[in-house]
């Protein structure tokens, strides 16, 4: 049975936290969940949380003797929480209305051929279905998830909502490990003595703020993950996934406008179309425009950092940004499915922010020391070199006098610690050409295996093979003008030295 992060039980977690479920509503069952479609964005929404809470435990829980889990709480609103519990497990808890209508807004948009009109084909999609208004609860009778046309747009709607999530669920981790919740159990002490007063109003718009800002470097954090993965991924090819994978993540600049995206409208759903001081300081949270200014600033801030841009150019940037994502939302609310662009809540914060955030800057300066007392740093846990598992060469040589290039690849078989499966890819005049092709090494060879096979036994096979003689090895970066046979290897290697090598070589 696999293993996952998510409880399935109250009794999985300390009774604190179990009260804390249980006042809001209890641990959801999906059974309920009649449509494929949705099933099917559920269960990805479910595995990708379980990927963060493991990657969030490698990143600040090992060695720390405590343990994060989350669960589908049975509330129908937007929203998470986050509980640190009074024994070793802390918790993350995600209302099902978060997925279904964070799902629902991003598949009715890449269903609007309007919005990001450059993924797949736009035109297959009719902007049928939309219903001009967003719930403020989950609603899949009038507001379901709704699959596009384009399964290219299909693929990406899954993408964006995943980022979607990615925000939400990285604002609930950076409340833990930014030492928030530390302080908020301290107001609850039993002992007087020790009790710290309630936070005031600036304070805690300052630690939902930094949560957001936590939210957005593990969003971007997480993103560079899922591109640095690429070689391990089925995502070369020119079907639905790999194009749709590839706009998505392949060059870091569009990622991150994607990302942003994708938190900007995560926000900008539950938001008013005004902004203004007076209400602001009369609500505990910071309200969406102001979050939504808040994103734009720590986007600005991260273009200067990764690509050196002046503060007027990355500024620029992420208005035009915000313009893209304002515009995708007066699409999706529009009958014709193309509105008129409508800026007045982010317009109302700009202009109307005033010195009210060098106040909640302040604030949380002053509560820095305190919340150092219960941050979690990242852990430094000592990695050792994987064993090497594949390899590849590259060759040149002569066939009946024409010079031909033969890229072979050789991976450990899963089963058979003395076997590999090797492929060779070459192009000769008919066409490029994938030959896979094992070896089994007697079981008394105390050789390396990948070595061997690369220099002699494959090596062998190939020539017999293609007839190839005066064989000679040659760097991959050498036969870079074989465009059509590197892509060629890359879409089909089994060999991730190759597809990591193939990726930086094609610059792609």
């Amino acid at each position: 049975m696999k293993m996952t992060a998510r409880i399935s039980d109250l009794e999985e977690v300390s009774k604190d936290i179990a009260i804390v479920i249980d006042d809001k509503g209890g641990l959801y069952d999906e059974s309920s969940i009649e449509e494929d479609f949705y099933k099917h964005l559920f269960a990805s929404a479910v595995s990708h949380f379980d990927h963060l809470v493991k990657l969030a435990t490698e990143l600040h829980y090992d060695g720390s003797g405590r343990r994060l889990k989350f669960g589908i709480v049975k509330k129908a609103g937007i929203g998470a929480f986050a509980c640190v519990g009074k024994e070793d497990i802390d918790f993350i808890g995600v209302h099902f209305g978060t997925i279904a209508l964070v799902s629902a807004i991003f598949t009715r948009m890449m269903s609007n051929p309007n919005i990001l009109p450059n993924v797949g084909d736009a035109s297959l999609e009719t902007n049928v279905g939309q219903t001009y208004f967003i719930p403020v609860q989950e609603d899949l009778e009038n507001f379901s998830p709704c699959r596009p046309t384009c399964s290219i747009r299909g693929y990406f709607s899954r993408f964006l909502a995943l980022t979607g999530l990615d925000f939400i669920f990285g604002h609930e981790i950076a409340h833990i490990t930014h030492g928030h919740l530390g302080i908020l159990r301290k107001t609850e002490h039993f002992d007087p003595q020790k009790r710290r007063p309630k936070l005031s109003r600036l304070e805690t718009h300052a630690l939902e703020l930094d949560a957001d800002g936590g939210a957005t470097k593990w969003t971007l954090e997480y993103a560079n993950r899922v591109r640095n993965w690429r070689h391990k991924l089925p995502v070369e090819a020119n079907n639905s996934l790999g194009i749709s994978w590839r706009e998505f993540y392949a060059n870091e600049r569009k990622t991150i406008r994607y990302c942003f995206f994708a938190s900007y409208l995560t926000l900008r759903m539950t938001s008013a179309d005004s902004w203004d001081r007076v209400a602001q300081q009369t609500v505990s949270q910071p309200l969406p425009p102001y979050r939504m200014g808040m994103l734009m600033q720590v986007y600005a801030s991260a273009l200067m950092q990764f690509f050196d841009l002046s503060p007027e150019q990355a500024q620029s940037q992420v208005s035009a940004w915000c313009i893209e994502s304002e515009q995708a939302h007066a699409n999706l609310l529009d009958e014709s499915g193309k509105g008129e662009l409508q800026l007045n809540a982010i317009a109302s914060f700009i202009t109307g922010v005033g010195n009210y955030n060098e106040e909640v800057n302040s604030a949380h300066e002053i509560l820095a020391k305190e919340l150092s007392e219960f941050a979690m740093g990242e852990t430094s846990r000592m990695t050792h070199p994987r064993p090497r598992t594949c390899d590849y060469v590259v060759l040149k040589g002569l066939q009946r006098g024409v010079e031909l290039f033969v890229i072979i690849e050789a991976k450990h078989s899963d089963e058979n610690p003395k076997a590999l499966e090797l492929q060779c890819f070459f192009q000769e005049h008919e066409g490029i050409t994938g030959l896979p092709f094992s070896l089994i090494f007697d079981s008394n060879f105390e050789g390396n295996v990948l070595d061997e096979a690369l220099a002699s036994d494959g090596r062998n096979y190939v020539c017999g093979v293609t007839q190839v003689t005066s064989f000679e090895t040659v760097k991959l970066a050498s036969i870079l003008e074989k465009t059509e046979l590197l892509r060629f290897s890359l879409q089909h290697s089994k060999c991730p030295k190759l597809k990591v090598d193939l990726i930086q070589v094609l610059d792609i």
